[in-house]
């Protein structure tokens, strides 16, 4: 007489019947398809921020911009206040350029609008990214030409 222990084989009844397979092979593929999906929402959220912070910064860099009391200012200002909203979000990012551009000559006249430029590159763990991202900001009309 056998004892009731040989009746199961390494998953199997003695008449074929599989126990707990099933929830083997669910927990094999859950993890072979939800960790690579996980990964890449994550990526996918990252760059969405990054993006929303490079927004922020060129909207910031054309406010600080037009609002500068000369061109050469506003320059300087510009980048720093670019550098700080991308240094206050969190992402890591690698050459980051600023562009300034204006409708008129000169750049801070009455009336006009300046347009700030942010180009910046992104290393996520699936995927790298270039954000070019442009924000237009007018300038004040009841302010003099400065």
């Amino acid at each position: 007489m056998r004892s009731q222990s040989a009746k199961y084989l390494i998953g199997k009844e003695k008449n074929g019947c599989e126990h707990g397979s099933a929830m083997i092979e669910f927990i094999l593929f859950a993890i072979v398809l939800f960790v690579p999906l996980s990964l890449g929402m994550a990526d996918t959220s990252n760059y969405f921020s990054a993006l929303m912070a490079s927004q922020s910064a060129a909207r910031e860099a054309a406010r600080g911009y037009s609002l500068s009391p000369s061109g050469s200012l506003g320059l300087i200002n510009a980048q720093r206040i670019a550098l700080t909203v991308l240094g206050d979000s969190g992402i890591h990012y690698h050459n980051f350029k600023l562009g300034i551009s204006c409708s008129r000559n000169p750049c801070l006249s009455p009336g006009g609008s300046v347009t700030a430029t942010v180009d910046l590159n992104m290393d996520f763990r699936s995927f790298s990214r270039a954000i070019h991202v442009e924000e237009v900001e007018p300038v004040d009309v009841w302010v003099g030409a400065r």
